[in-house]
């Protein structure tokens, strides 16, 4: 059992028949282990949301969401100065930071995660981080309905 495929499983969510209404200029993709060279692919966006577990210490199934805006986002500082998580081997900080630098980060950057129980290979989720999955899909809709519609 492993939550290191958190992500995929929201994504999952989102992609299925529940989920089919969504404004024409959002898109989703699996990143899986995102690092600082995807950084371009950013770049033609308004705004981008991130899901994946996020450490922070918390109860296994807690859900996170932290809001990233592009002024806040500087080389010279560690993500972590700003914002107390982590992910899991991901490298999205890196990555934030890099976009930044070369003028590719969105205005917007929205982070969703769950508190994982266990990362390690494996294909199903703990109980608790499966239940937040389905929570997750639906801000994400949430967040895509209120803030990105053109």
């Amino acid at each position: 059992m492993s939550d290191d495929g958190f992500g995929q499983h929201v994504l999952d969510f989102l992609e299925s028949g529940e989920f089919k209404n969504l404004p024409g200029n959002v898109e989703f993709a699996d990143f899986a282990t995102a690092n600082f060279t995807m950084a371009n692919l950013l770049e033609d966006y308004d705004a981008v949301i991130f899901v994946d577990v996020i450490k922070k210490g918390d109860v296994p199934g807690t859900i996170h969401e932290i809001e990233i805006k592009r002024e806040d986002v500087r080389e010279d500082i560690n993500m972590s100065d700003l914002y107390s998580f982590s992910f899991h081997e991901s490298r999205l900080e890196e990555l934030i930071v890099f976009a930044r630098k070369m003028n590719y980060l969105p205005g917007r950057v929205f982070i969703i995660g769950c508190e994982p129980k266990v990362v390690e290979p494996g294909v199903d989720l703990s109980p608790e981080v499966e239940k937040s999955a389905g929570k997750v899909a639906r801000r994400v809709l949430e967040l895509v309905n209120e803030k990105f519609k053109r």
